[in-house]
């Protein structure tokens, strides 16, 4: 059998497949027989979750900088170069949290590089040429496992929370009443897209509008 038989045979299977189809199935059977579209998240949620994302950032980078003092202090107190890859894997961490919804993507591997690390330095301290400094150091040490281990578990809430929120930074609430929301810094509402008809909780309404610029005719970005 050629290439052209073949193509010749699945063409032919093609047409009486559709054929039966035609003549046994009608167009609503076929609309009927199709999933349900998995339903976007309505505004005021997406919404909601960027606030709650750039909360949750706000709590992680907290624990970062923790985790960034005991980290300086164990590479000051060691002087090695294993305390100095942990501490930078740990600056690492700290700037992709700073980045906002921005460093998301490559945050958690960042956090869990930086607690291989910390786990690392922590066992090595059972050698004997750092006996003398272990109790202060383990302390130390213990404090960035402690942060970072805090940080990995809100970064891996913080991906489920935002799993079907495709665009974080262009989020439209044109027309949304979002008064109920509850706001507690604008900073929190950047990049969020809105107009005239957007409702706004009534203590961060004249701040929303006060930085905020129009990117189309009636569209505004939050630029906090």
């Amino acid at each position: 059998m050629t290439d052209d038989d073949l193509r010749a045979i699945l063409a032919q299977a093609h047409r009486d497949v559709m054929d039966y189809v035609k003549a046994h199935t009608s167009e609503q059977d076929l609309l009927d027989a199709l999933p349900d579209p998995v339903p976007c998240p309505p505004p005021v949620h997406l919404v909601e979750a960027v606030v709650r994302a750039r909360l949750r950032l706000r709590g992680i980078a907290r624990e970062l900088v923790r985790a960034e003092l005991h980290a300086r202090a164990a590479a000051t107190t060691l002087g090695d170069d294993r305390a100095q890859t942990l501490l930078r894997a740990v600056l690492t961490a700290h700037d992709a949290a700073a980045k906002d919804l921005a460093g998301l993507p490559g945050l958690n591997l960042k956090l869990t590089v930086a607690l291989a690390q910390a786990l690392a330095r922590l066992v090595r301290l059972h050698s004997p040429e750092d006996a003398p400094r272990n109790e202060t150091v383990a302390e130390n040490l213990g404090c960035v496992v402690e942060a970072l281990a805090q940080a990995i578990g809100d970064a891996g809430e913080l991906a489920g929370e935002l799993a079907r929120v495709n665009d974080l930074e262009g989020v439209d609430a044109s027309g949304v009443d979002l008064s109920g929301l509850n706001v507690p810094s604008v900073e929190l509402l950047r990049g969020i897209l809105w107009d005239n008809r957007t409702i706004w909780p009534p203590r961060v309404t004249a701040m929303v509008r006060a930085c905020s610029a129009e990117v189309r005719a009636g569209v505004f970005r939050v630029e906090a």
